[in-house]
């Protein structure tokens, strides 16, 4: 059985206007370099930044990501709390067998990416300016630890049982959020390995 491997990139700490586009650069940055299926990829030139990415041309995956960032990012908006943590998690469906032939599927997780964020307020043009300088520096620190830990990775993932783009059932979660808002809670529409 797989073990499930926890990755938590270092904290971000981003103004509230910029949350949608940092997390849409780190979640599709994942997802691509995890879908190994027949991808196509798509260059993204983000909004916000000087920087470049890489998605899967699928709209279905797309829109699942967006979805998830706008409910986040709704969600920030609506609590007192200005910290929050989205997950993005792989795993694999198993058949367990129980009494009397029934059977369940079970989810064995085998990778969870952790993405914290904390959003704070500027006051000034000068203030803004560098800690945008210095949020693009970051979140492109964080594109290369997300490549270096993928390609470095030593544990085995599961075999690819699917043709699809995402080879993978995956969901993407908020966990500190999950109690107010009950869109976490639902099982992800995704393509699943079967």
């Amino acid at each position: 059985m797989l073990k499930l491997e926890q990755i938590t990139l270092d904290e971000l700490v981003v103004e509230r206007h910029q949350v949608k586009e940092v997390l849409a650069c780190l979640l599709h940055t994942i997802m691509f370099h995890r879908a190994l299926g027949p991808v196509i990829p798509e260059d993204v030139d983000s909004d916000l930044f000087s920087i470049t990415y890489v998605k899967c041309n699928d709209p279905s995956v797309s829109k699942l990501i967006e979805e998830r960032i706008d409910a986040f990012a709704k969600a920030l908006e609506n609590t007192s709390q200005n910290i929050g943590q989205i997950c993005l998690s792989f795993y694999e469906k198993h058949v367990k067998h129980s009494w009397l032939f029934a059977r369940q599927e079970e989810r064995v997780y085998w990778e969870q990416w952790n993405i914290p964020i904390s959003v704070i307020s500027v006051k000034n043009d000068t203030d803004r300016k560098k800690r945008e300088q210095e949020l693009e520096k970051m979140i492109l620190d964080r594109i290369t630890f997300i490549l270096r830990t993928i390609n470095e990775k030593q544990e085995p993932i599961p075999p690819v049982s699917s043709d699809s783009i995402v080879s993978f059932p995956y969901e993407i979660s908020s966990p500190q959020l999950a109690e107010s808002w009950n869109i976490w809670k639902k099982p992800s529409p995704i393509p699943t390995a079967t």
